[in-house]
């Protein structure tokens, strides 16, 4: 969860591929990790769960498709999750487009996700988390 966030009530955990728990990664990765689960259901009915990218307090965009949870073709223990799940498509755009469209003076982004359901707008709150990026090395870590 992002501190300095208000509208952010729970954070997110990264997934690569097999479900192993990702804490870093690299800035071309698309997408940025095969699975991102927020950490709380964020408001009752939501199953569609979308990855954006921002400027702490600022600016910022979607960098995933949005995605239908839960994710039973997920590995386990995601397959039975009922927490916002966002899954990963090839073709998502990176951390370094985002950093690209957005330059960020500390190396700090927020990463969301949001989540909506049919006939329902997105949520104004989410689940969030900051990373840091090194934009020399080509990584971004929690």
């Amino acid at each position: 969860m992002s501190p300095s966030d208000p509208n952010s009530v729970g954070g997110l955990v990264f997934y690569d591929g097999g479900g192993n728990v990702k804490t870093g990664g690299l800035l071309t990765d698309s997408p940025v990790a095969a699975y991102v689960e927020g950490q709380a259901v964020v408001r009752a009915g939501d199953t569609k769960a979308t990855l954006y990218g921002y400027l702490p307090g600022g600016s910022g965009e979607q960098l995933s498709r949005t995605t239908i949870y839960p994710n039973t073709s997920a590995p386990a223990p995601l397959d039975s999750s009922f927490l916002p799940i966002v899954t990963g498509n090839a073709g998502d755009e990176s951390l370094a487009t985002l950093i690209e469209d957005f330059p960020s003076t500390d190396g700090i982004y927020e990463l969301r996700v949001v989540t909506s359901a049919p006939g329902k707008g997105a949520n104004t709150t989410y689940d969030s988390i900051l990373v840091s990026v090194d934009t020399v090395a080509g990584t971004w870590q929690l």
